[in-house]
Formats: C-alpha cells, structure tokens, sequence
C-alpha cells in the first residue's frame, strides 16, 4: 500500500503570477478593499518561509501570522507558512486566505521526520527568506545542517519568564541547541518594550521593532450573547489570554468578582485555556463567591476575535506582554479595554495612551481596586468613553494598520536580501 505523502501542501489561490515574472514594473494590489502599491525592485517575486509550531487559532503569535503572511501576499511577496504540528485551524484559515501552506504532520519538535520533511520543503519552496515565529528543535538542526547560508529572520514575540532555578531538561537542551545556533540577518521586535528588554541578548545585523498588525474592519456581532443567552442591554466584561501565572488570571477573578456584585445585571467571561492548576484555582475562587452564575469560562476559541466583539469591557490583567493580541483585537471593535501597567508593549500602549490621544483605562500594576474603577467608568459610558472609542481606531490605524505593517516587514526583508542599504538601528 503507497505511503501517504507526509507533507501536505495547500497552493496559494488562483491568480499569483509565475515566480519568474520581472517585478521592476510598478503594481497595485487590493487587500480588504484597499489598493496597496509597491515598487518591487527584483526580478523574480521574493520567498519568504514562515514558521511555527502549532495550528491553534488561539495563540497570539498564529493570529498574528493569520494577518500578515495574506498582506504580505498582497503586497507582492511569495509567502508559504510551514506549521510543525498537524493541519488545523491555522491552516485552514490560511488557504483561504491564499497562503500556501505546508505541515509537517510531527508529533513534537524532536520529531525525527522533520528532518527530511523539512528539507522536501525548502527544495521545493526555495525561500530567500526564512521567518522565524516559533522554531522546533529538529527544524533548527535542518536549517544549521543544510541551509546555514540562508537569510534568516527571527520575530521576538515576547519576553521570557524568568527562572529563579532552571531545570536540569532545559539546561540540556540549551547545550544540545548551542551548536546549531543560526546568523541571524535581522531581529523583529513587536513593541520597543520587548526590544528594551531582550535586545543586548540577541545578535543580528539589523534590528527592527514592527507592531503586530490589526485589520480594521467590521465584524459580524451577536454570537457571544447568543451562545451565552444574553440580551443586548446585559453587560458582559471579559479577556481572552492563555491562562498563565504571568498574566495573573487571580487578580483577574477577583476584579470580576467586585464587577459582578457592583453591576447585578453583568457577567463575566474567560475566553482561554492554559495550566490546569490556575483554571481550578479561578473556579474554586468564583464557586465560593455569590456570583458564580455570572461567571462563564468558554476555553480556548478558534472564534475569539469574534466574541471578543460582543464585550462591552475588555479587561487585561497581564504583568508584561509582547504586544497583546486580543487587546488590538479589541480596540479594532471598538471594545472599551482597561488594563495594568506593565513590561513589554504594555509600555509603548501605556505611552501612546498618555502622549498622543486616551484611548483606554491604564492603571498601575497590581492596583485591583484602580482597575474596578475604570472598568465601571467604561461601563458606564457617556462623552469621555466614546471619546477613548474613537480613540482606539485612531491609534490602530496610526501604529497598528495592517496595510502599514505589511510594508514595513517588507522592507526589512528587502534589507535583508540587499535590496535596500541596511539602516541598522
């Protein structure tokens, strides 16, 4: 019996020009209803591979490449994302998008297979550019082993935790990964936050700092109520995030608590999923409360951006992000949001918030009390609140379009292939 083909390939839509086709001429391209023009100065289209690890359409970092892989293809670039795990909602979504799309079908990141996979990938592929998200071990040994003269790269998404003991497993594996270590061309930070903190540890020719994009358009409302039986006048406060010590899901629980007994009307809502532990922890915490009715945990959404719409308070607790996805997801619905001062782009939205136009509730870190005034400041409308609404599509469209996001990645992969003069800064 034939083997199944271990590499599942989905081409881009219909229409692409043939890879040897003279770029130097002047083109449009429409995405979202918007002409967007390029002046391309190579010969054949540019290849760019990206990469990561799993389909789930509720990390952060997928919905981030869901955006921009089909505006960069939009823009011109012959983009292919390449997923180590089994196809799934991520893929799908970006063949309906018209990116091409490649899985390795691996059950984990030291999966043997990924080695010829991988390789069958970048022969048939032949990117100029390898744009790493998430990297899996394997992965990393192919691209040391056979490809280390590639242009490689590397968005840095966030910042670690810090460890106060490092278990024996990471310390080896930090051994076993030295001797593939890449020369990277260029480092992507998605806030001056995340570059402030980690760049010293990173070496690469240029550095760039480039927001996660947000597409601004209208996004059909109703199924948070109805899957929740809620009318339109029941107020319903909320987060989407992966449940993690660091983005303090207690001190989230107990904001709510104090939101639920102050507005009888509302609930509450947790669309996400993460350490076991910490989930139970939130459910003992609303079951031993008077409000527990009111208190929905939904797990992890494909459909987040979705329900995220449907919330008339957006809420985040976090103590440090790269640039937090759910919360630009809000702000593009016009969702009012609250949220703490932390590490990471919760800097640069704390200073655009206070140097160029309000368009949110930021309180100090750790002040719960501070924080339930601001989501009831929020929920309670008026001048002020759809002044910060308005605020949100300012500030989205000024450092979060998607349009402009595509081009600037653009343009730090034509630095990186020499078709611009590097600017390293």
């Amino acid at each position: 019996m034939p083997r199944r083909p271990p590499v599942l390939v989905v081409q881009a839509a219909a229409g692409r020009r043939a890879h040897g086709e003279s770029l130097r001429r002047r083109r449009k391209h429409t995405f979202d209803g918007q002409t967007l023009t390029r002046d391309n100065r190579t010969k054949d289209r540019m290849r760019v591979l990206m990469t990561t690890t799993s389909s789930s359409l509720m990390d952060g970092i997928n919905r981030h490449i869901l955006e921009i892989a089909p505006a960069l293809v939009a823009y011109g670039v012959d983009v292919a994302v390449c997923i180590t795990h089994a196809r799934g909602p991520l893929h799908e979504a970006l063949a309906a998008a018209g990116v091409r799309v490649y899985s390795l079908e691996a059950r984990n990141g030291h999966d043997l297979r990924i080695f010829w996979r991988l390789d069958r990938i970048m022969k048939e592929f032949k990117p100029d550019v390898c744009h790493i998200h998430v990297l899996p071990f394997m992965a990393k040994v192919v691209f040391a082993l056979k490809y280390r003269n590639l242009k490689y790269v590397v968005t840095a998404h966030g910042i670690c935790d810090p460890l106060v003991h490092v278990p024996i497993k990471l310390r080896l594996e930090s051994l076993l990964w030295r001797p593939f270590n890449l020369d990277l061309s260029a480092v992507v930070y998605v806030s001056n936050g995340v570059r402030a903190a980690v760049e010293n540890s990173i070496s690469a020719k240029i550095h760039r700092v480039v927001y996660n994009p947000i597409d601004i358009k209208s996004i059909q409302r109703g199924a948070l109520r109805k899957e929740l039986g809620l009318g339109q006048d029941v107020p319903i406060v909320g987060t989407a995030c992966r449940i993690a010590a660091v983005k303090r899901p207690m001190a989230f629980t107990e904001v709510m608590v104090q939101i639920l007994r102050k507005i009888p009307s509302a609930h509450a809502v947790v669309i996400g999923a993460g350490e076991p532990a910490l989930e139970e922890e939130m459910r003992k915490f609303v079951t031993a409360s008077d409000v527990s009715s009111r208190f929905h945990f939904l797990g992890a959404r494909t459909d987040a951006k979705e329900l995220i719409a449907d919330l008339d308070c957006f809420v985040l607790t976090s103590a440090r992000e790269g640039m937090p996805t759910a919360l630009l997801e809000a702000m593009s619905a016009k969702v009012p949001v609250v949220f703490w001062k932390g590490e990471g782009g919760l800097i640069d939205l704390a200073q655009i918030n206070d140097g160029e136009r309000p368009f949110a509730v930021v309180e100090e870190q750790g002040d719960v009390q501070g924080l339930v005034y601001g989501i009831l400041r929020m929920m309670h409308g008026g001048e002020e609140v759809e002044s910060m609404r308005n605020g949100e599509i300012e500030v989205c469209r000024r450092h979060f379009d998607l349009g402009r996001i595509a081009g600037q990645l653009q343009g730090v992969y034509e630095e990186v292939v020499g078709l611009r003069g590097a600017n390293v800064v």
